[in-house]
């Protein structure tokens, strides 16, 4: 990890939470730590750090990627933040190309497949967790998907519960369309 990475994280040892700013940000509320990801830094405050490979930014970058590399700024983003947070909220990272997009929820699935009890907010409509006990308040109709065959109790203030240790098929529409009266576990 480079220095200027190590030492931006240096400031945040007990922060749970970090934001990761991308391409198509739309305004939301913040705070500190941040991480703007390409032509996120557009959108730069007082403080944070800025990354990318520069093809949508061309102003100065604190880390600067090889445009020719075989992973997204999103994926680097992911790779550098530290097992401490928890709670990953992003902004701007939906809603343009449809390729980017499902590339993005990919690489979320694979930074959440070694981690416990995490997740990663999507402009606070999608919401992707890692492995662990969720405890959430859902009201309304709600999608619950996975990327890969996954054992999986939902009980609570839903409609569609799955009782005992059910398998939800991955990237099926099995658990689509259900709804949610409050608490679920």
């Amino acid at each position: 990890m480079s220095d200027k990475v190590q030492n931006f994280f240096s400031q945040y040892l007990k922060n749970e939470e970090i934001f990761l700013i991308g391409p198509l940000y739309q305004k939301q509320n913040f705070s500190a730590p941040v991480i703007y990801v390409d032509r996120g830094a557009t959108f730069k405050r007082d403080h944070g750090l800025t990354l990318g490979d520069g093809d949508s930014y061309s102003q100065n970058l604190d880390i600067n990627l090889d445009p020719e590399k075989s992973f997204s700024d999103f994926a680097y983003a992911l790779s550098i933040i530290p097992n401490q947070f928890k709670k990953i909220q992003t902004y701007g990272f939906l809603g343009g190309r449809k390729d980017h997009e499902i590339i993005n929820l990919g690489e979320s699935h694979r930074f959440l497949l070694y981690k416990m009890n995490t997740y990663i907010d999507f402009d606070l409509k999608v919401r992707a967790l890692s492995p662990g006990n969720w405890k959430l308040t859902l009201t309304g109709t709600f999608s619950l998907f996975s990327f890969k065959d996954t054992e999986i109790t939902m009980n609570g203030h839903c409609k569609y519960q799955l009782q005992g240790r059910n398998s939800l098929t991955g990237l099926s529409s099995q658990g689509l369309s259900n709804e949610g009266h409050g608490a679920i576990t």
